[in-house]
């Protein structure tokens, strides 16, 4: 597809996104990603395991948090053997089937035919001159890491099929998730202490680009703790960026963290209750935090205890908020994780977002397009089975 802006004709290309765990916060990230970087582009589909687009280009993989595989998407088999460099004589290749929004009736078919088609793409390659062998159908997805290791590191490709609502699209992966750098910058951090927060650097990632910022914006986390979100708006290329936190502990293990990932770059961290930033700080673009989720007792609590901490975290969070409103621009972000307190089959979410003194922003301009799974309050939560406490991801201005 061609479309023309000022004059100038560009081509729209056909590109997949492997989601992650939670398909409504990617989805939500990748159109954030793609408007800050003004790249225009149409949804073309969207399920709970890829979203489809067209776009003139795309970012990295490195730019998102939550993007498990980037695909490109061809005509047929036959383009994608034809898009193999002409050196190539020998390689390996694997497969994936994924859900892209048509009826599990196609999807069932689809993985069905997939042994035929992993032979046909044979068939195909060895008309180019290239000798090729595929990994055996086990599983309908392949991993990232299968991927990585098993084909790209050795210049074979993946396979990626698309049982889409009126089609069957045929791509290839371009790139897959960089998982060991995300499992160093969490797990491999010098001081990585559960008690001064645990973000994981894939949430703190999302947060930094569901604000779409400026690289130049002023950026505080008031809850640093380890510095999780302060590493990402780093990575992601903000150069002011700022971090507080009541623990002086929290600040210690941030300032080490912060310096071992950049020993070049000095950032202004502060000891602060977060109930006094205004006396420190002014007039900034954003604030992307997750504050104190609640009592690591709550697993115990009885049900009067559990609402009882749910009160105590409303007030905090509203007198935090207050504080906040002292200290952003007019038109200032923030990007923030409330706690949702399950106990035992009832979920509490903190019943604040009537009283707060900003509006709730939509996460995209996409929303109805993207099959978001969103709670009644129109909002996202990150959610693993078992936990006692989830992350709702809000958006204010």
């Amino acid at each position: 597809m061609a479309i023309i802006l000022c004059g100038i004709i560009k081509i729209m290309d056909l590109y997949g996104f492997v989601l992650g765990t939670n398909h409504s916060l990617c989805k939500v990230e990748i159109s954030a990603v793609l408007k800050s970087k003004r790249i225009n582009f149409e949804i073309v589909t969207a399920s709970a395991e890829i979203l489809i687009i067209q776009a003139e280009k795309i970012p990295s993989i490195n730019d998102f948090g939550s993007t498990a595989k980037i695909v490109r998407f061809y005509k047929d088999l036959n383009e994608i053997a034809a898009d193999i460099p002409s050196t190539t004589k020998n390689l390996t290749y694997g497969l994936s089937v994924y859900h892209g929004g048509g009826k599990f009736k196609q999807l069932n078919q689809l993985w069905h035919e997939a042994p035929q088609i992993a032979r046909e793409m044979k068939e195909i390659l060895q008309k180019h001159g290239i000798k090729s062998g595929f990994l055996p159908l086990k599983e309908r997805i392949l991993s990232t890491v299968s991927v990585k290791e098993n084909l790209l590191k050795t210049g074979g490709f993946e396979l990626v099929l698309i049982a889409g609502p009126d089609q069957t699209y045929f791509g290839k992966t371009l790139a897959v998730q960089p998982y060991e750098e995300y499992s160093r910058r969490d797990y491999g951090r010098p001081a990585r202490d559960s008690r001064t927060g645990l973000t994981p650097p894939k949430i703190a990632k999302m947060m930094v680009n569901l604000a779409s910022l400026p690289n130049d914006a002023k950026i505080l986390d008031p809850f640093c703790g380890s510095g999780t979100i302060l590493q990402e708006a780093i990575l992601l290329g903000y150069n002011q960026v700022f971090g507080s936190d009541k623990d002086i502990r929290a600040i210690t293990n941030c300032r080490q963290n912060l310096h071992w990932q950049f020993p070049n770059i000095k950032i202004n961290l502060r000891s602060i209750d977060a109930l006094k930033l205004s006396q420190f700080y002014r007039n900034l673009d954003a604030i992307i935090t997750e504050p104190y989720l609640g009592s690591p007792k709550l697993r115990i609590m009885r049900r009067d205890q559990v609402l009882k901490e749910r009160e105590n975290l409303e007030n905090f969070y509203l007198e935090v908020l207050n504080e906040f409103k002292k200290i952003l621009k007019p038109g200032g972000i923030i990007v923030m994780i409330l706690p949702v307190i399950r106990y035992k089959n009832e979920f509490f979410y903190l019943d604040i977002l009537d009283k707060v003194k900003f509006k709730q922003q939509k996460y995209c301009d996409y929303q109805e397009k993207l099959g978001l799974n969103l709670t009644n309050r129109g909002t996202i939560v990150y959610y693993r089975p078992g936990q006692t406490v989830s992350r709702e991801i809000i958006i204010w201005k």
